[in-house]
């Protein structure tokens, strides 16, 4: 589709002061942004215009992701952050003047200034660009605090943490949690626990052994999110804490993870289970026998 049209297309189905846009009306954000990857520079630049014109703050995420990516060149970036400003609530997005002032964008500038704004949709553009093709690794690094920074594990979120795996970023987060204390630390595991690679595993098995039960905790909830390789490290740990709920938890995990290895293990810690503990021990057996039918 050319350009006039594809603009005019998206301009008619903006909703009109005082109209509701049906629920079989084309949203006008994809029909923007829908292969700008392929378009010109100057095509891309007049497609960020038309989408700050949206104002509408779930352009957020794209506007991000385009002005982190450096390989959409300078001008096409610039744009992306002045349409931040076009949206509702500019004062919001004046950090963005901060790199918009500079001859030369620069990455780090842009990431301190979508710090500054704190806005949760930032989190999976920060997740696609700090795998981008070629990244310094100390830019890298900076994008995985930043991460660390917005997310939460709270909220219901769409971030692709399994593009960092088998990446060098995969690598930087499990020294982060391995450096790193309090909530940030807590949230370098859980986010281990979805990327299901060798070292975000290996990571999440060390903190087993730490004497920090909120550690412990985040760690075993980590490992429940991946693959049967944590298995057998919370059979074993489920051999030798004497935390109940800690216990709790790894049994749980257990249930979550499924396969022959986690029937191993639970079958092995039952006979040693505290009698509160053997009705979770038998449910998470007959679940996962029941699954492996």
């Amino acid at each position: 589709m050319k350009i006039g049209l594809w603009v005019l297309a998206a301009v008619l189905i903006v909703e009109l002061p005082g109209q509701t846009q049906s629920a079989s009306s084309p949203d006008p954000l994809n029909v923007l942004t829908s292969g700008f990857e392929n378009q010109t520079s100057d095509v891309q630049q007049k497609i960020l215009r038309h989408v700050g014109l949206l104002q509408s703050e779930e352009s957020i995420p794209f506007l991000a992701s385009v002005a982190l990516t450096e390989s959409f060149g300078q001008e096409v970036r610039r744009e992306a952050l002045k349409a931040f400003l076009a949206l509702r609530s500019p004062e919001r997005f004046r950090p963005v003047l901060r790199p918009l002032s500079s001859t030369l964008l620069e990455l780090t500038s842009i990431i301190d200034a979508f710090l500054e704004i704190d806005d949760r949709q930032l989190v999976a553009p920060f997740v696609q660009a700090a795998v981008q093709p070629e990244i310094d690794e100390r830019i890298q690094r900076k994008m995985i605090l930043a991460v660390l920074s917005l997310w939460s594990e709270r909220e219901s979120s769409h971030e692709n943490f399994e593009l960092w795996r088998k990446t060098k970023a995969s690598e930087i987060l499990a020294e982060v949690a391995k450096n790193s204390t309090g909530a940030r630390q807590s949230r370098a595991l859980l986010v281990l626990g979805r990327i299901h690679d060798e070292a975000s595993t290996k990571a999440l098995i060390r903190f087993l052994d730490s004497d920090d039960h909120a550690i412990v905790a985040s760690a075993i909830k980590g490992l429940a999110r991946g693959g049967e390789k944590g298995a057998p490290a919370l059979g074993r740990f489920l051999q030798k804490s004497k935390s109940p709920e800690l216990r709790r938890f790894a049994v749980e995990a257990l249930g979550r993870i499924g396969g022959a290895a986690s029937v191993r293990a639970l079958e092995s810690y039952r006979s040693r289970a505290e009698p509160s503990e053997k009705g979770l021990v038998s449910e998470m057996l007959a679940r996962l026998k029941k699954k492996n039918r």
